[in-house]
């Protein structure tokens, strides 16, 4: 195993040799990319069946995506704490207005655990589930944990950070699921 060390796989330039960010040795950093189906409308989803979502588990910590410029809300009393999973969409909407990577990828997360009403996602593993996505890509992973004093918060993966095989894979998935849907490189911190 690799972990703490600035060994990379994958298709992210990882700045493991930055001066602004150093290597916090948390275990490292991995990079997920995912496609999001964004249509309002059923008529208009990709997905001419049913079926074909990915779930992943929150097995890390999640920072944030690259749409995300606020990194790793606090877990405790967010803005929004959205009691059960009727109104799943509507928790999407929620997400995008509070700027919440988090809350968008992961809105069972913040079930209302002081409700009176059962619900079973507050003690089971399916709290840590994400929204179903159209594709779930690992696409690099480093031993390093890049932390920035001078920013007081950890580096995240954009676009611009991967390396000319990782633009074309990006061009390229976003050719083949269209305007429709929308792309998030997710970075997380293996702790």
């Amino acid at each position: 195993m690799n972990r703490r060390s600035k060994k990379v796989r994958g298709y992210v330039k990882f700045p493991v040799g930055s001066k602004e960010f150093r290597n916090s040795s948390e275990g490292g950093m991995l990079v997920r990319l995912v496609v999001v189906d964004e249509s309002n409308k059923r008529d208009k989803e990709w997905m001419v069946c049913c079926g074909g979502h990915n779930e992943i588990m929150m097995d890390e910590s999640f920072l944030c995506d690259d749409k995300e410029r606020n990194v790793h809300i606090p877990s405790t009393n967010p803005k929004v704490k959205p009691k059960d999973l009727r109104g799943y969409y509507s928790k999407i909407d929620i997400a995008r207005e509070t700027k919440s990577g988090e809350l968008f990828h992961f809105p069972r997360y913040y079930e209302d655990n002081s409700s009176s009403v059962p619900n079973p996602y507050r003690t089971d593993f399916r709290r840590y589930l994400s929204i179903g996505y159209l594709c779930v890509m690992t696409i690099g992973s480093t031993g390093w944990s890049g932390w920035s004093d001078k920013r007081s918060k950890y580096w995240h993966c954009t676009y611009a950070d991967l390396t000319s095989d990782g633009k074309d894979l990006y061009r390229n998935i976003k050719k083949l699921y269209g305007p429709r849907c929308r792309i998030y490189l997710q970075t997380w911190l293996d702790t």
